[in-house]
C-alpha cells in the first residue's frame, strides 16, 4: 500500500478540510447527532481531518488506516479495513468516507462484515463514495473525477449499494447524491429532482445496523 504515502494525503488534504468543514461535517455530524450517537469509528481515517472535526463536535473517536505515513499525523490504530482490531459490538457509529471505491468486491464485502460486526445494534453507519452513475462520469469521461485518483478500483451506483449493504444487516437506508454542494448552490436543487437524483457527483448513504 506505499501508493497512500505522505505525497498522496499532502496533494488532497487542503481540499479535503475545506469541504469537511463547509459542507460535509453539516450532514454527517447531523446524523450522528439524530441517532445519539457518542462513540464513533473513523475507518479509513487518513491524516485524521474527520477525526478532528468529530472531536470538536463532541464526539468519542477512534480511526483506523492502513498507511503509516497518514497515521503519524493522526495517531491513530494501523489496521486494515478487512480486519478491524475491535470488539463485537463496540461503536454507537461507524464512518466510512470515500474508502470503499479504493476496495475490490471481495475487499468491500469483507469491510461491511466487519463493520457489522463491530457496531452496536441500532448503531450507525455512513458511508460515501463516487457515483458511479455520475452524471460527470459520462459527460467527461477519462477526465470525471472519480478517475482521478489512480487508486480508484470500483464504484457504485446508489441502488447497487443500498442492496449492498442490506445484505450485510442495515436497515432503514437513506441516501443522496448532492451533499457536496453548499446551500444555496442551484445543483444542490437539481440532483434533488426525482428524476436526477441518481445523477449527482457523490453518494452519501446512511442506515442503522438491525
Amino acid at each position: 500500500m506505499s501508493q497512500y504515502d505522505s505525497d498522496y494525503f499532502s496533494e488532497r488534504e487542503k481540499t479535503a478540510l475545506n469541504w469537511i468543514k463547509n459542507v460535509g461535517s453539516e450532514f454527517v455530524s447531523k446524523i450522528l447527532q439524530r441517532n445519539q450517537v457518542n462513540f464513533v469509528l473513523d475507518v479509513g481515517c487518513g491524516s485524521g481531518l474527520w477525526l478532528t472535526e468529530l472531536k470538536k463536535m463532541g464526539f468519542n473517536v477512534v480511526g483506523t488506516d492502513i498507511s503509516k505515513d497518514a497515521l503519524r499525523r493522526s495517531k491513530q490504530v494501523l489496521s486494515d479495513v478487512c480486519f478491524l482490531p475491535f470488539g463485537t459490538n463496540t461503536f454507537d457509529g461507524v464512518i466510512i468516507l470515500e474508502v470503499i471505491e479504493h476496495l475490490n468486491s471481495e475487499e468491500c464485502s469483507k469491510l461491511l462484515a466487519e463493520i457489522s460486526r463491530v457496531c452496536k445494534k441500532n448503531g450507525t453507519v455512513i458511508i460515501s463514495t463516487p457515483n458511479g452513475l455520475s452524471i460527470g462520469r459520462f459527460i467527461y469521461g477519462h477526465k470525471w473525477i472519480g478517475y482521478t485518483d489512480p487508486t480508484h478500483v470500483k464504484f457504485y451506483a446508489p441502488k447497487n449499494l443500498v442492496q449492498l449493504m442490506e445484505s450485510f444487516n442495515f436497515v432503514d437506508l437513506h441516501w443522496i447524491t448532492n451533499y457536496i454542494y453548499p446551500s444555496p448552490s442551484p445543483m444542490k436543487y437539481v440532483f434533488q429532482l426525482p428524476a436526477l437524483r441518481y445523477l449527482g457527483p457523490d453518494t452519501l448513504i446512511w442506515g442503522v445496523k438491525s
